[in-house]
């Protein structure tokens, strides 16, 4: 296991690492390395939770950039075990669109009693629907 561990990691960041020479001490250095420590941890987290807050669409950007920066902030956050509602990834994500071109859609999905039941993957597939 030692051996695998020493051919999947580059030389340079392999000597940088703090174990006792065992496969299991190698790869706890590997993830301590590359997912930091707890404090870096909930310091990312904290940061991705500020800018889904801020979240918002930018002028002269497409909705498809809209959302894949959205799906990206999405997959961000669950890999730091942030949760959300699905009703909360939608709202997010529907808020942040530029009302002057979304607004009567959103309107109309929200009168319709479907909103408040789509996932985030539902909700882009509609809107990318819509864009068409």
């Amino acid at each position: 296991m030692i051996s695998l561990l020493q051919q999947a990691v580059k030389e340079d960041i392999f000597i940088l690492l703090q174990h006792d020479g065992s496969a299991f001490s190698i790869w706890e250095a590997l993830e301590k390395k590359f997912e930091g420590s707890t404090e870096m941890l909930k310091s990312k987290a904290s940061l991705m939770k500020k800018e889904f807050e801020l979240f918002t669409s930018m002028p002269g950007k497409t909705t498809k950039t809209v959302t894949e920066r959205y799906c990206h902030l999405v997959r961000t956050m669950s890999q730091l075990k942030i949760t959300k509602t699905p009703a909360e990834w939608v709202e997010k994500l529907a808020d942040a669109l530029p009302q002057k071109e979304w607004g009567t859609y959103l309107m109309i999905i929200k009168n319709s009693g479907e909103f408040s039941i789509l996932s985030i993957g539902q909700f882009i597939e509609k809107l990318e629907a819509q864009d068409l």
